[in-house]
Formats: C-alpha cells, structure tokens, sequence
C-alpha cells in the first residue's frame, strides 16, 4: 500500500506520477509515493500533462489497455473492481485534490491491481498544521513521522523548544551547535 508524502508550507509541489512511465503495470508506486506526503494545492501530475491544466488535480496518463477506478478503502485493500466510486477509460484522468483525506485508485482490468502494482493511495493533508498553537514546518512533521532523519533530532528539539518560549532564534542556535 502507498501512502503520500509532504510538500512545504509555502508552495505547491508539482508530481509527475512515477516521474516517466505514468500510470503502468511496471510501476512500483509503494516505492515512487514512499517519501511523498501531498498537501492541499499540490499537483499530481501524469506526463503530458502541464502542471497549469491541473493544479489541485490527480491526473493519470495511461495506455488504453488501463484504466483508473477511485475506490474506497476497502475495495483498495482487497482490489475490489464491482462497485468504484468512480471509473474512468481514454488514457487522461484527472481528480481533484482540493480537499483533506485519503483516496485511493486502482487499474480495473484483471491482475493490474491484484499484481500488487496498479494500486495508488493519496494522503492529502492540509497545508498549514498546528501544534501546541503555533504552525508545524512539513521537516518538523516528517521526522515526528519517522519519514526523514534529517534534521537532525538536536535541531528539532531546539526549534520545538523555541516554538513552545515563543523565540524562534532557538532553531537558529540550534544548527549552530550542530
């Protein structure tokens, strides 16, 4: 199962979905999607496809032979085809992500999904998160996720330490001690 990665506070990441062969049975998307979380306002994006014509968008490039059904969790876990949300045929789909959750697309035709490769889980989060009242950088959340391991810790305590006095020179003297 993929799950989806981070994008900075301040601006939108454009993703190219697999960042060449798009939407495919050769795909490993647990792997491409690992170090990604997508933010609201982020751009998913299938090549051929310009990042204007789908801002706030999934979009899919696929062969005819494929096809991309959004379904719901339990369908995604079991490659469930009877009863999509959605089904989508022609070789270009595109899907707002213009809202937090989580979605979850799959390929229909028989074995794509079952395989264990046509299956794409997208995490949206929101682009501003609070902690403790004050705005969490996207750094800070993916090391409290376990995503990353940099920074290093000693610089996260100290910005955490700082963003609690309300002092934000504390993540300043932190990289200094580093």
């Amino acid at each position: 199962m993929a799950v989806a990665a981070l994008a900075t506070t301040a601006l939108a990441i454009d993703y190219t979905v697999d960042d060449s062969l798009g939407w495919d049975t050769y795909v490993d998307y647990e792997k491409w999607i690992a170090d990604k979380v997508f933010m609201v306002g982020d751009t998913i994006r299938q090549r051929g496809i310009t990042p204007a014509a789908c801002i706030n968008m999934a979009a899919f490039k696929y062969e005819p032979y494929h096809n991309v059904l959004e379904v719901t969790e339990a369908d995604y876990g079991s490659c469930a085809t009877g009863s999509p949300i959605s089904t989508h045929s022609g070789g270009k789909t595109t899907f707002e992500l213009g809202e937090t959750g989580t979605r979850y697309f799959i390929c229909g035709i028989p074995r794509h999904c079952t395989n264990g490769t046509m299956h794409l889980k997208i995490s949206t989060v929101p682009k501003e998160l609070v902690v403790l009242g004050r705005q969490v950088t996207p750094l800070f959340i993916l090391e409290v996720w376990g995503l990353v391991q940099f920074p290093p810790k000693k610089l996260i305590i100290a910005w955490v330490r700082g963003m609690v006095k309300g002092d934000s020179s504390t993540a300043v003297e932190g990289r200094a001690r580093q």
